[in-house]
């Protein structure tokens, strides 16, 4: 039996391209939901767009971080009302469990609009860190209207309105 020692390997291109799998996922809601005032309200989702490494739960409405899908990613999620808009309001994306086994909020943004008068205003939150096997990944929104109010579901195949989304950019 032969044995080759090498110290380097150079990879052999014939002007291809290399082809890589990236960790991603992104899903929709497809019918309004229910946000009701000054309650934090876990949003549901009922599509999902696409889902490389089998991490999304439609059910519970999170994603599931696995060993094979764990390292820093950058999530977006964001949801819309169907009409005007509240005097103040908040997408958060949050992770459990945490090392005190309760769920913790990574990421907040807060809107604010006084004037009452925007059409379809959407919240945005976004979160660029780690996320480690059994982290659960879930979106709750916020606002202070004064009485519920609907999102606006996204249409068709598009993640235009609500939507929770995300792609892993390093592996640990």
């Amino acid at each position: 039996m032969s044995q080759i020692n090498v110290d380097t390997i150079a990879p052999a291109t014939t002007g291809g391209i290399v082809n890589l799998k990236p960790c991603t996922f992104a899903m929709a809601q497809g019918s309004a939901q229910s946000l009701a005032n000054n309650t934090q309200t876990t949003l549901t989702f009922d599509r999902t767009m696409h889902d490389s490494h089998s991490i999304v739960d439609l059910t519970n409405n999170k994603i599931v971080i696995t060993a094979a899908t764990e390292g820093i990613w950058f999530i977006q999620a964001q949801w819309t009302f169907d009409s005007t808009c509240a005097d103040r309001r908040q997408c958060n994306i949050r992770v459990s469990p945490d090392k005190f086994g309760s769920s913790y909020l990574v990421i907040s943004e807060d809107n604010r609009n006084g004037d009452g008068t925007g059409v379809n205003p959407a919240t945005v939150g976004s979160y660029l860190g780690l996320l480690e096997s059994g982290d659960e990944v879930y979106v709750t929104a916020w606002h202070s209207y004064g009485s519920s109010r609907n999102t606006q579901p996204s249409t068709g195949t598009s993640q235009n309105y609500t939507f929770f989304r995300g792609f892993r950019i390093g592996q640990l």
